[in-house]
């Protein structure tokens, strides 16, 4: 039997898949990191898979997620009160802001700065003070994914 495929339907499958696809990918940086920190010999190939997900994932991703998440909530009669989305929203807002404009520049900027050493040593304080931030607010992103998806799945409250 076939079943009518609705502009909603398809907008919530294209979410689905886009979070799965282009925004989960980003799970393995908790793993990526800790093995370049114990490992600094792969520091720099490490920080280049790391923007090479930013670049070809994560970003088209989000910009996918977001219009069609702002389309559901208009089409599918979800409203302010609806707190499970309230909620969802703002993480995901929040962890937006932080992948453009912290965990993204601080991964460029580091990796322009190992690769453009002449000489061995550890990186700059400045350098060494955004690893630290990647590795701060990287699990936090986690942690925040795993929130939205419990939230959209189960709409709690």
């Amino acid at each position: 039997m076939l079943t009518a495929i609705t502009m909603y339907t398809l907008s919530t499958a294209i979410h689905v898949v886009f979070v799965v696809s282009f925004i989960a990918p980003s799970g393995a940086f908790s793993v990526i990191g800790p093995m370049a920190k114990s490992n600094p010999q792969h520091a720099v190939f490490a920080l280049k898979v790391n923007k090479k997900i930013y670049e070809t994932l994560i970003f088209p991703g989000v910009l996918v997620v977001w219009g069609t998440g702002i389309y559901q909530s208009s089409d599918g009669g979800f409203s302010g009160d609806d707190l499970w989305l309230s909620i969802s929203v703002a993480i995901y807002a929040l962890m937006t802001i932080a992948s453009i404009f912290v965990l993204y520049p601080a991964t460029k900027s580091v990796l322009a700065e190992l690769e453009g050493k002449t000489e061995p040593g550890p990186p700059s304080e400045q350098a060494q003070k955004k690893l630290k931030t990647l590795g701060t607010i990287g699990p936090m992103m986690g942690i925040g994914m795993i929130v939205i998806t419990f939230l959209m799945v189960a709409q709690p409250f």
